[in-house]
């Protein structure tokens, strides 16, 4: 076997291969998937029902790879694996019938509470082999994150090249395949090409995460491009608000958006590099002294806060922001006191972002009133 056929056996056909044995009912359904998908395409869309539910149908996907590391973590027998797969299913559905007919909301709401639905779901995948306390997580999460690179790169080439094959075909001999073959092919690509690949990838529970697995590329650019942009750019938004009332320039929502951002990327940095504090002294002042300034930054953001909340209430926007800040917030503080706590300062970051979606998800406005409100207009407007 020569070098070539040697590494698409390694890289594409062995995940595949073992991503099918390890996790059959959830490869299983992404193929399905994509049928359902082509077929929602060329009937565009007539079949109302179907093109409403394959959203919550694709975020089974990601329940049953919870599901299946799960069973494998505590060793449930098979009867549990058919069990936990009808409840993935069921909670998709129940997903789908409590966002369109339960609480009928505007379509902020739906994608807000969709999009959290999502992080949950990954959330769960990514958490659910190293919890509660579980040494090299983060090893774990960059190599999954290199992994994902890396099918990305396989699939952009893979659906790059059937592109040009499909439209010089339709430019040589005049032919039509239809208004949505490429988009087909996309889905196509992305359901039974990268899906199993990148699942054949995820590590087992006996396979253990080291140095080896963490790769040189992102060290190097968490360490020498990230944070000192993070640094830059955190001295800059204290300098924005310091200055904000002599600046006209100055716009409230574009603090509370970069602190938001700035203290998430930074207690990421501060996660990934907490292991590498010996090998670069730059590190160690930020892994030491930047929640610190986190807190300051946070500080001008629950000024930018009260005073959007004086001006326009608890919206949608402004109960985002409370709640994203209020876990940013508590992830800062539980930094600087370092106590031995149950779980690991990872495991911390991903159980509070897993409480903050699922109360976004449920309780998108603090004031259930204007959820209320919301339901109600929505169902008044149909009835109209």
């Amino acid at each position: 076997m020569n070098k070539f056929a040697l590494f698409l056996k390694t890289s594409l056909v062995d995940p595949y291969i073992r991503s099918f044995r390890r996790f059959t009912d959830s490869i299983t359904l992404s193929v399905l998937l994509v049928i359902l998908g082509i077929i929602n395409l060329e009937l565009r869309g007539s079949w109302v029902w179907l093109a409403e539910i394959l959203p919550y149908l694709w975020l089974t996907l990601p329940l049953l790879l919870f599901k299946t590391l799960l069973i494998e973590k505590i060793g449930l027998k098979l009867l549990w694996n058919y069990l936990l797969s009808a409840a993935a299913l069921a909670i998709t559905i129940s997903l789908y019938l409590f966002i369109h007919h339960v609480f009928v909301t505007t379509d902020g709401i739906n994608i807000l509470r969709m999009s959290a639905a999502w992080v949950i779901a990954i959330l769960l995948v990514l958490v659910v082999q190293y919890f509660p306390k579980r040494a090299n997580f983060a090893h774990y999460l960059v190599y999954l994150l290199t992994k994902l690179f890396v099918t990305i790169f396989y699939a952009v080439v893979l659906y790059g090249g059937l592109f040009g094959i499909v439209a010089s075909i339709e430019a040589l001999f005049g032919l039509h395949f239809g208004n949505y073959v490429y988009i087909e092919i996309l889905i196509a690509v992305i359901g039974l090409v990268a899906v199993p690949v990148f699942v054949g990838f995820l590590p087992k529970l006996e396979d253990e995460m080291s140095d080896a697995n963490y790769h040189k590329v992102w060290k190097t650019v968490f360490a020498f491009i990230i944070v000192p942009l993070i640094m830059i750019f955190s001295a800059i938004l204290i300098i924005y608000i310091i200055t904000s009332f002599a600046n006209r320039y100055y716009y409230g929502i574009i603090y509370l958006v970069s602190s938001l951002v700035t203290a998430f990327l930074s207690l990421a940095m501060i996660f990934f590099l907490e292991h590498y504090e010996g090998e670069y002294p730059h590190i160690r002042f930020f892994n030491k002294y930047w929640p610190y300034v986190i807190l300051a930054i946070m500080a001008g953001f629950i000024y930018e806060f009260v005073v959007a909340l004086i001006n326009q209430g608890f919206t949608l926007a402004t109960s985002t922001y409370f709640y994203l800040g209020l876990a940013l917030i508590a992830l800062s503080i539980v930094r600087i006191i370092k106590r031995p706590w149950r779980l690991s300062h990872g495991q911390i970051i991903g159980g509070t972002s897993l409480i903050t979606a699922i109360t976004l998800a449920f309780a998108p406005f603090i004031n259930i009133l204007s959820v209320t409100t919301y339901s109600a207009n929505a169902r008044f407007e149909r009835l109209l």
